[in-house]
């Protein structure tokens, strides 16, 4: 394997990471915020990043943090 080759190749692979991120940055300037959102997702799901579960409110960490806020101490 060439030197030569595997920086050419390296530039190649930086270019099409920065058309890809061009691509995702005109397009949410450009599209229907819902489609786009769409598109997000659906990469987000591909690339493993998807989340099962929306978080839940933690109601006990809430109360314990705004009791320590009136007690002064945060």
């Amino acid at each position: 394997m060439d030197l030569l080759d595997v920086l050419d190749a390296d530039k190649r692979r930086k270019a099409g990471e920065t058309l890809d991120a061009l691509n995702v940055n005109v397009m949410s300037h450009t599209t229907n915020v819902d489609d786009y959102r769409k598109f997000t997702t659906g990469l987000q799901r591909e690339a493993g990043f998807a989340t099962q579960s929306k978080p839940k409110f933690d109601e006990a960490g809430f109360k314990l943090l705004r009791d320590q806020m009136s007690a002064g101490r945060v």
